[in-house]
């Protein structure tokens, strides 16, 4: 009886201590899933704020996205626009002439290595300027752009710019004497075409100096030069015809220049000789008056009135 008592004593220390561990196990439970839920909740809000905070994040991406779209946009609408304002006319949008002298640098390269020849076309427009002063700057533009579009459209693979004024260049690779000339006259018939701007009809014509690399010259602006002395020759002849220039007219050119700067030291020293041609009245056979004529010998050359004269006049003196 007594070991039983104790057995029981036993039994119910054992159960207490069970239940005590059962106890704790069973708050350590409790406590650990709520503090798991805890986790679990701070995890859920953490990922929440982390969403929340990469959205953001993409959203202000996408933005700078946008932003340097525009930016590199503007970048490039302002560098052709400083292109065009460096290298094109405003008017026409062809090559200005620096941009023009550029290009032409570069066709030069390329045809002296490949040793073809390139030529060079200087086109002065007849009658714009009357156009211009008569019906004013308005019309006289749309006339210089009209002019434009003929001229480009026939630039081949060249290159056209707008010289000044109503002066254009045109270089034209692997060209030769010929075919510029061929070239050339095309360009004559379609600028004389009439040209309609409202109820006007107007007409222009075209003089046209040419200059061949490499016969003429391997310099680009020496090029430019000779066409110009050679529209200027063919710009005084009544024949609408296309002029190739010729060592000749450069001759020519510089004889000019040699006169009219003589003439001007002959003006300004009082070089110029006087001479008197007597009118003689035929019946009587007396002189009746005289006529007053200017003599000039330069050089010890004796220079005529009718090339003097006409130096002297286009020169102002």
């Amino acid at each position: 009886m007594q070991s039983i008592c104790f057995y029981r004593e036993c039994l119910s220390i054992v159960l207490i201590i069970s239940a005590i561990k059962m106890s704790k196990f069973t708050a350590n439970a409790i406590r650990l899933k709520n503090h798991n839920r805890l986790l679990v909740n701070n995890m859920h809000a953490e990922k929440k704020e982390i969403t929340r905070i990469n959205a953001k994040l993409n959203t202000a991406y996408q933005e700078i996205n946008r932003n340097n779209i525009r930016l590199e946009r503007e970048v490039i609408k302002r560098t052709e626009k400083i292109h065009q304002l460096s290298n094109l006319d405003p008017l026409t949008k062809l090559y200005n002439r620096n941009a023009f002298i550029q290009a032409l640098r570069k066709l030069l390269v390329r045809s002296t290595v490949e040793e073809l020849p390139l030529a060079v076309l200087f086109i002065d427009l007849d009658r714009f300027k009357q156009i211009n002063d008569a019906l004013g700057h308005k019309i006289g533009d749309k006339v210089l752009k009209i002019v434009t579009q003929r001229i480009y459209n026939l630039r081949s693979n060249g290159n056209v710019g707008r010289w000044g004024g109503d002066v254009f260049v045109l270089a034209l690779p692997e060209c030769n004497e010929q075919w510029a000339k061929t070239h050339a006259l095309q360009l004559i018939e379609s600028i004389a075409s009439t040209i309609r701007i409202g109820a006007l009809k107007l007409n222009v014509g075209a003089s046209i100096g040419i200059a061949i690399f490499p016969t003429h010259s391997r310099k680009e602006m020496q090029l430019i030069q000779y066409a110009d002395i050679a529209m200027y020759e063919q710009k005084k002849s009544s024949e609408n015809l296309p002029r190739i220039f010729s060592n000749n007219l450069l001759l020519k050119l510089q004889r000019k220049e040699r006169l009219q700067e003589g003439l001007r030291e002959a003006v300004k020293n009082n070089s110029l000789s006087l001479m008197y041609q007597p009118i003689v009245n035929a019946a009587g056979k007396k002189i009746t008056s005289c006529e007053a004529l200017i003599r000039w010998t330069f050089d010890q050359e004796k220079i005529p009135p009718n090339v003097f004269i006409e130096i002297a006049e286009q020169s102002g003196l």
